[in-house]
């Protein structure tokens, strides 16, 4: 049985006016509509009461007027609930399998208790995963609210956005009480003067916009928080209280973008890509950051080994006249003309150094040179000095190479 069949064969006590349009609501059920189609293509998301997934993204519909809790309205007459709209956040959430979470928003707003609540789950699921909104057709107070609260809001072009403030509405029966000859009669506590205002009065009157002006505070505060503005730009740039259209929205900042429902998902079911890449570029910048710099490295001096044999033998021929060993206070300085003197504490390292150098390159004195000779008082002293430090004499079976 079709909903318009049900209409049909059921006795309703409302008023005409109101059965015409829920017989106008269920006469559209074959209808080809933008919703159909998206319904077509969307997937039921699993355990979610009303959301879809598509490519990873999890849709979630607020439409209609929206209220905190389920009832006729959200059951039979395309109405949102809260609640509803909460648990099939989580649902998406907990969902290893959805990447990314799309609000699809068509919504003229909604009761002011529960929407606070929704809109700060939001915000708090942007932090797990990606969460945008789009909003089609129209976006208004309450709605507005929650999509405030994804960190992206994309409207269409021709989209009515804004309508920031709150009303409260009250029906004044007396005239048509009085005319049935019926009068009301109510009591209130001393203690509560407030509790029932009266709005034809200047003081009931009074206390019924305040109240009113704090809700409207905590949806400015809100929106601001959300959008990262000022409480005064809100109120001085967003409407007004009324509505924008499309690229005068995204002018001022109540939203970001202008594009079309595929166009937002598609940025949500690439955006795990992108992630991955933009990580990998931090990962790679963060390595070069903290990589070393390269410094140029000193170049070794060029040593002329000739020179350097030609300055042992002029300090041998220097010492000719003094004990073997002698040689010890005097420091050899490959670049320097002449040899400087040192102080005792290293002629023993010095001795060793002219050891080393000499098995190194292979430059020992002949062994058997006449005694007396230059030759033979420095070989004396050199076989000393290597003596002294663990090497063997030079010219009698001693090592002529030493391993740095």
């Amino acid at each position: 049985m079709t909903g318009l069949d049900y209409l049909g064969s059921t006795a309703w006590a409302m008023p005409s006016a109101d059965l015409q349009a829920m017989i106008a609501i269920a006469n559209r059920e074959g209808d080809l509509s933008p919703e159909a189609l998206q319904a077509y293509r969307t997937a039921s998301l699993q355990r979610a009461e009303r959301a879809g997934v598509r490519d990873g993204v999890a849709i979630i519909g607020i439409n209609g007027p929206l209220f905190r809790k389920a009832n006729l309205f959200t059951s039979m007459s395309g109405a949102t609930s809260y609640e509803q709209v909460r648990r099939d956040l989580q649902v998406a959430l907990d969902d290893p399998s959805v990447t990314a979470i799309l609000l699809d928003i068509d919504s003229p707003g909604g009761e002011v208790s529960g929407v606070g609540e929704l809109a700060n789950a939001i915000r708090a699921a942007t932090a797990t995963k990606p969460v945008h909104a789009y909003a089609g057709g129209l976006c208004a107070s309450g709605a507005l609210w929650v999509a405030c609260a994804a960190s992206r809001v994309t409207v269409d072009a021709a989209a009515m956005v804004g309508s920031v403030g709150v009303v409260m509405s009250m029906i004044d029966e007396s005239a048509a009480d009085e005319r049935r000859g019926i009068k009301r009669v109510e009591i209130v506590s001393s203690q509560s003067p407030g509790k029932r205002p009266d709005p034809a009065s200047d003081e009931g009157r009074a206390r019924l916009q305040a109240t009113v002006d704090s809700l409207a505070a905590v949806f400015v505060k809100a929106v601001a928080g959300f959008r990262g503005v000022s409480d005064a730009t809100v109120i001085s740039k967003f409407g007004g209280g009324g509505v924008l259209v499309g690229a005068q929205a995204v002018k001022v900042g109540l939203v970001d973008a202008i594009g079309s429902f595929e166009g937002a998902l598609s940025a949500l079911r690439d955006a795990p890509r992108q992630q991955r890449i933009s990580a990998a570029v931090d990962r790679a910048l963060s390595a070069a950051r903290s990589a070393p710099v390269a410094t140029a490295q000193p170049t070794a001096p060029v040593v002329d080994q000739d020179a350097i044999r030609a300055s042992w033998k002029t300090i041998a021929e220097q010492r000719t006249s003094t004990a073997a060993g002698q040689h010890r206070g005097v420091a050899f300085i490959p670049s320097a003309p002449a040899p400087a003197p040192v102080s005792e504490a290293s002629a023993d390292e010095i001795a060793a150094g002219w050891a080393k150098a000499r098995a190194k390159h292979e430059t020992a004195a002949p062994a058997t040179a006449e005694p007396g000779t230059p030759d033979a008082v420095a070989a004396a002293g050199w076989n000393a000095a290597r003596a002294k430090h663990g090497f063997g004499p030079i010219g009698e079976g001693g090592t002529s190479h030493v391993d740095d």
